[in-house]
């Protein structure tokens, strides 16, 4: 049996990988999606931070943060300038992507989602927030909700789609084949938009096939890094279990005790 997770993992998750590996269980990991960079937001953004426009940037992922990094030093500029505002990660991945470029992370939210952002600056002073500008460089696909409680808590929000997401149409055999043969155990989905591209996508690869894939995912374990992601897939009438950590590590931890249960 397999267990596909849309996201390619390095080495940090090779512990998590050998112990599915003893529980029978193989690995695809799978890319959803490409990156298309949106190359005058990108520079809108450096503007802004080169004149010191915002009192907090946000970085939602790690996506973000590798954009505008190469993005200032193609200008010979250092990230270390986006020091000048607070600055947000959504969770640790992103902060260590932010740490090993030089940018100091001032805030993570406990939960690492949209809703752990919204609860964190609630929970913040706010005549620290109350009429501050906030900057969030983000994807095209990102959802609403962050900004619009940001605003509603009386934060001044600049939103930079500074990249959009494509689906990729090559290397998806593999969980055709697996789908079709009912060799799959477990789906992790590691965002609400992967979700969505992930079940548009594969709806169209085996239309030929006898296969309904939103029958095939009612009938696996399917695993949803966070809130947002697991309400995607309740509007397609899928349930699924949610990480207490919204991180692919928390996804993968819930995984091996699900596991563990079921062999006790």
């Amino acid at each position: 049996m397999r267990v596909i997770i849309t996201h390619e993992l390095d080495a940090r998750y090779s512990y998590y990988l050998d112990i599915l590996r003893e529980r029978g269980l193989s690995v695809i990991q799978h890319r959803v999606v490409d990156t298309v960079k949106d190359h005058v937001a990108i520079n809108r953004v450096v503007d802004m931070i080169l004149e010191s426009k915002s009192d907090y940037t946000l970085f939602m992922s790690v996506t973000s943060v590798k954009i505008l990094v190469d993005a200032l030093r193609s200008r010979d500029i250092e990230p270390g300038i986006i020091n000048g505002s607070r600055v947000v990660a959504v969770g640790p991945v992103t902060a260590e992507e932010l740490l090993k470029n030089g940018i100091r992370v001032d805030l993570i939210p406990e939960k690492y989602s949209s809703y752990g952002l919204l609860d964190m600056f609630k929970n913040t002073d706010m005549d620290s927030c109350y009429g501050k500008s906030i900057l969030i460089p983000r994807s095209k696909e990102a959802s609403s909700i962050l900004a619009d409680g940001l605003r509603s808590s009386g934060m001044l929000v600049h939103e930079e789609y500074i990249y959009r997401l494509v689906p990729i149409p090559d290397g998806w055999s593999s969980i055709v084949d697996s789908f079709v043969s009912n060799d799959v155990h477990t789906v992790i989905f590691t965002s609400s938009m992967i979700a969505n591209i992930f079940i548009d996508t594969l709806s169209h690869k085996m239309s030929n096939t006898s296969v309904s894939v939103i029958d095939a995912l009612k009938s696996v374990t399917c695993i949803a890094i966070g809130p947002l992601t697991y309400k995607t897939l309740l509007a397609y009438d899928i349930n699924a279990y949610t990480a207490d950590e919204h991180t692919v590590e928390g996804a993968l931890r819930l995984l091996l005790s699900l596991l563990a249960h079921k062999y006790r």
